[in-house]
């Protein structure tokens, strides 16, 4: 085998950039639904019978499948579902990625659902259990509690003399804030909550700076 450099160059100039291990991509809707002259934020609750997060609040969304975008993803998880139509979603930008340990990477998009789309929707009852719609001021005027938590690998059996070091090696320890918002019974908290904080944060300093 004969390595140069126009091989290499061959390789990596058009290749597209990714993340380093097997992470899981998931891609959701930040969706905002204007009603009564004012902009919510949708929320789902999560179907109860669900393996993962049964109750738990969050957004329309999902795991990318095949080839489709993360764009395409979240409008597809959306429609599925809250039972509407592609036609009844505008999208308006991505927003931040969120990587989060546990090898998931959750894609993001803001955009907006008709009102009139809510009034024929038809819930995917195997995923989702109901859907309550948050004042988007509300968030602009309450921070979250916060609370953080430590994150440490768990090491077992690691053949530590195979590396030159030691079993008392310390190993890099992490942190993650959870913060948590209470809206009238609903416990809106973790990724799901992080996300509506990011979004907060960044549009009330471009909206303080007009």
């Amino acid at each position: 085998m004969v390595i140069d450099i126009a091989k290499l160059e061959n390789i990596f100039r058009s290749r597209k950039p990714g993340i380093v291990g097997n992470y899981r991509y998931f891609s959701v809707l930040f969706p905002l639904v204007e009603k009564a002259g004012k902009l919510h934020v949708l929320f789902e609750v999560r179907a109860q019978h669900l393996k993962t997060q049964p109750g738990e609040v969050c957004f329309p969304g999902g795991k990318l499948e095949g080839e489709e975008t993360p764009a395409q993803c979240a409008i597809r998880e959306t429609c599925e579902e809250l039972g509407i139509e592609e036609d009844d979603i505008k999208l308006i930008a991505r927003l931040d990625t969120l990587v989060q340990y546990g090898d998931l990477t959750i894609y993001s998009y803001l955009g907006v659902i008709q009102e009139s789309a809510l009034e024929n929707m038809k819930l995917n009852e195997c995923e989702v259990e109901e859907i309550f719609l948050v004042p988007l001021s509300w968030f602009f005027k309450n921070e979250p509690l916060v609370h953080d938590i430590a994150v440490k690998p768990e090491i077992s059996k690691f053949p530590h003399e195979d590396v030159g070091v030691g079993d008392d090696y310390k190993w890099r320890c992490g942190s993650i804030d959870i913060p948590i918002y209470h809206w009238e019974g609903y416990h809106i908290w973790g990724l799901t909550a992080r996300m509506v904080r990011n979004f907060v944060r960044i549009a009330k300093n471009k909206i303080g700076e007009e």
